[in-house]
């Protein structure tokens, strides 16, 4: 496939009259590319023994996975600082950095594939200008050089082949850049959305919103159920509704917890200790409350003597559950082991399931199917408006509703992440297309289970934030990247790549 995809684009090429060199620029991923770093002369880190992965038939070293693993802590590293250090971090950067190196060695595969060439001249110079840690007062020493190679555990011939590579990586990665680069006209659009701000008013709502807000008169209700039909209609809804309205059997239960530690591995056996303790004194009548107040541990409930109120099935760990519904009111349990530690629980109340009655329920119904149609026909008749191009009677229907308090957006513009409070991608667009000559839009706008009503109220002139040449450069990366990711995952699926998964699983 990848012979196949290499050929259709130079043909693509040829036709647009672009050289061959450029076809890079339509295929090769953004690379991050690995910046030389160095820690000192220290050896950190050891290297592994035997292969990290092997893409098409080449092996990738261990060395070279965990000098990647240590270029991702460092950048990720003030991020992870500020949520803590947890297994969960090392094992994604581990799968970062597989990932990272898999994608290099893939992007340097369809370099040459290609005819990419980089200079011993090029190699020559990025060493000895462009690595601070190869320098002493500004010049390169070679001495220095090689100490900072061997201190990270590489020969000269190993760094300078790792430099070839990557630099082929740079090179395609400009030319790829320069081939997705906006056009002029896209240049022009996107500088006038960014020049322009806007400020738009919006009612939003879902329908229990609505409901709540419509205070239907119990005549209004009465009325209806007096009429056969829609009577059968409610008799329909409770059995429809009879399953989630049923209440089912609780238990009122209070608890004593000891704790246990599982980075502790001393602190199983002295919660066992503890809470056999509690037990013994439980055994002597003395009171519950009293001894929860005293030792538990579950600081949610200690001060109020361990009470856990109601709770019906599914609502708490199954060991726990088991024993506190199959207890009777007074009883008491014995030792019960959960993953939270050790518990005694004892049971004060219980009650059984509770079935709906229709007449309880009858007018609650009723009122929902009435509102129900109300609504229906209330959104049709505005819908009918908006496409009928007549916003001013579509405000006054929705302020005969109560909807009259309209929120602003405030001063937005199309480059914005979001229009004030309205998160939403496509409402956001939807709002940026009112203008002064079209304020009100054709239609309702519906986001999940929202309804959204739009309507222009202002636009403002602005200069934009970034000039000419930094929203060329921000649009290149973003469609660059864009379409390369597409290609690099084709290669991936293309590709022989195996990956060492102890690796992956183990400690570095």
């Amino acid at each position: 496939m990848k012979k196949t995809l290499f050929e259709e684009l130079k043909k693509d090429l040829s036709l647009r009259q672009l050289s061959f060199k450029q076809v890079a620029a339509f295929i090769i991923l953004v690379m991050i590319v690995m910046v030389f770093v160095f820690f000192g002369y220290s050896s950190k880190n050891s290297i592994g023994m035997g292969s990290a992965a092997e893409v098409n038939g080449v092996i990738l070293s261990q060395a070279d996975y965990q000098r990647e693993y240590a270029r991702l802590e460092q950048m990720y590293s003030s991020v992870f600082k500020s949520l803590g250090n947890s297994m969960g971090q090392q094992g994604f950067l581990k799968s970062q950095a597989m990932e990272s190196l898999i994608s290099q060695e893939l992007n340097f595969q369809a370099s040459v594939d290609l005819g990419v060439r980089v200079s011993d001249a090029e190699i020559l110079e990025s060493i000895t200008q462009e690595v601070d840690a190869f320098k002493d007062a500004g010049r390169f020493q070679r001495e220095r050089y090689e100490a900072v190679l061997k201190a990270n555990h590489w020969s000269p011939a190993e760094f300078e082949k790792q430099v070839r590579k990557e630099k082929s990586v740079q090179h395609m990665r400009r030319l790829f850049e320069y081939g997705m680069g906006p056009s002029q006209l896209q240049l022009a659009q996107e500088q006038l959305m960014a020049s322009v701000q806007k400020n738009i008013g919006y009612l939003s709502w879902n329908t229990d919103e609505y409901a709540q807000m419509r205070n239907l008169a119990d005549s209004v209700v009465n009325a209806e159920l007096q009429k056969p039909e829609f009577k059968t209609r409610v008799e329909a809804e409770f059995d429809a509704r009879k399953a989630s309205l049923m209440q089912p059997e609780k238990v009122k239960a209070r608890h004593i917890l000891i704790k246990i530690n599982p980075e502790d591995p001393g602190s199983e056996k002295n919660a066992k200790i503890k809470i056999e303790d509690v037990k013994k004194q439980l055994g002597e009548k003395q009171d519950f409350v009293k001894l929860a107040k005293k030792y538990s541990e579950d600081m949610g409930t200690k001060d109020k003597g361990g009470d856990l109120g109601y709770f019906s099935k599914g609502q708490m760990v199954p060991e726990f559950e088991k024993s506190a519904f199959e207890l009777n009111k007074g009883e008491m349990s014995e030792i019960i082991k959960t993953q939270y530690g050790y518990h005694i629980l004892q049971v004060t109340d219980k009650q059984g399931a509770i079935s709906p009655n229709f007449s309880e329920w009858e007018k609650k119904i009723a009122k929902d199917l009435v509102v129900k149609d109300e609504y229906e026909k209330n959104i049709k008749e505005l819908e009918d408006l908006l496409v009928a191009k007549q916003g001013d009677q579509a405000e006054a229907l929705l302020s005969k509703w109560g909807f009259n308090k309209w929120t602003e957006t405030g001063l937005f513009s199309l480059a914005d992440k979001q229009a004030g409070q309205i998160k939403s991608e496509y409402i956001k667009q939807a709002a940026w297309g009112l203008t002064v000559n079209q304020k009100w839009p054709q239609k309702l706008y519906r986001e999940e289970n929202r309804i959204y009503v739009l309507k222009f109220l202002e636009e403002k002139q602005i200069t934009p934030a970034v000039t000419q040449s930094e929203l060329k450069a921000q649009l290149t990366q973003t469609q660059a990247g864009a379409v390369s990711s597409v290609f690099v995952k084709e290669l991936q699926n293309d590709s022989e790549i195996q990956k060492n998964s102890a690796l992956l699983g183990s400690p570095l």
